[in-house]
């Protein structure tokens, strides 16, 4: 069974006419991932100078999160229609290939495989393997961005603190991992 890498690596071809798509999803992921320290930062404002009423005014903290939420509204949504943009343009794509194929196949596939089987084949299996592993890419690039952006907030607020907890992480990841299999 082919790996994820190997797999995108064999569809890549049939997502190159559509880079648009990917590029809005990429900037979509991107802006989302930078809502996440955005809204750390704002929690952290609105608890140290907030409720004392003399640095932030009070309708502006509702004002602000929403206006967050609206961007990482509009950023999923960017996000989400450049993947089933550039989805669809290539389960085309990979159904025109696939159907070539079968006009070029030997006579001896017609026998052993039956009509609504091939016709499965090109409709729905590629719509769902194209749905799926754009849906995970979609998430592996999220959440990569998301924790680059987190990591990096961290760093900004105290790095040492970060550094310590970075070290001390793979050690306590070690114990859980024990612990997890013991409790199992």
């Amino acid at each position: 069974m082919p790996r994820f890498p190997e797999r995108f690596r064999r569809l890549a071809p049939y997502f190159r006419s559509s880079r648009l798509g990917l590029v809005a999803t990429i900037v979509g992921a991107t802006l989302m991932a930078l809502t996440e320290p955005l809204l750390a930062e704002m929690m952290k404002r609105l608890l140290d100078q907030g409720f004392t009423g003399q640095q932030i005014p009070l309708w502006v903290v509702p004002a602000a999160i929403v206006g967050v939420f609206a961007l990482r509204s509009a950023a999923g949504f960017l996000a989400q229609y450049g993947l089933a943009w550039a989805s669809q343009r290539a389960v085309i794509q990979l159904r025109e290939a696939m159907f070539a194929r079968l006009l070029r196949a030997q006579p001896a596939l017609f026998a052993q495989q039956t009509a609504s089987g091939l016709t499965n084949s090109i409709v729905c299996e590629v719509q769902a393997g194209v749905q799926i592993l754009t849906n995970a890419l979609l998430t592996l690039v999220r959440d990569s961005l998301t924790l680059l952006a987190l990591l990096g907030y961290l760093l900004w607020l105290n790095w040492q603190l970060t550094l310590f907890v970075s070290v001390l992480f793979p050690a306590v990841a070690l114990v859980m991992r024990a612990l997890g299999k013991r409790l199992h």
